[in-house]
């Protein structure tokens, strides 16, 4: 009788033993997997600096343009400010009739 218990007892033992096992290498595995995953953020963290470092220096001046594109001037010569008073003109004549100013 206490060899049938005592086969019981050793048999759960090895379950228990099987099943640390399993759940040790179930862990490793995550670890490992985790390591990966936050070597991947890092990387995207600092693909995103480079990103924002290049994105500011290609932002444009505002400023006055630069004499390199030349002198801004209207099809009849008379200057950036004629174009653009003819826009407001040309805008506000396209206006809907139930807009008040």
């Amino acid at each position: 009788m206490t060899d049938n218990i005592e086969n019981l007892i050793l048999e759960h033992l090895k379950r228990f033993q099987i099943d640390l096992a399993a759940a040790r290498e179930r862990d490793s595995e995550m670890l490992a997997r985790l390591g990966r995953l936050e070597v991947a953020i890092a990387g995207l963290r600092r693909d995103i600096a480079h990103f924002d470092e290049g994105a500011a220096g290609a932002e444009p001046a505002l400023g006055p343009p630069s004499r390199a594109c030349g002198p801004h001037r209207a099809p009849d010569g008379t200057g950036m400010k004629r174009t653009v008073d003819d826009r407001r003109s040309t805008l506000g004549s396209l206006r809907p009739d139930f807009i008040v100013e």
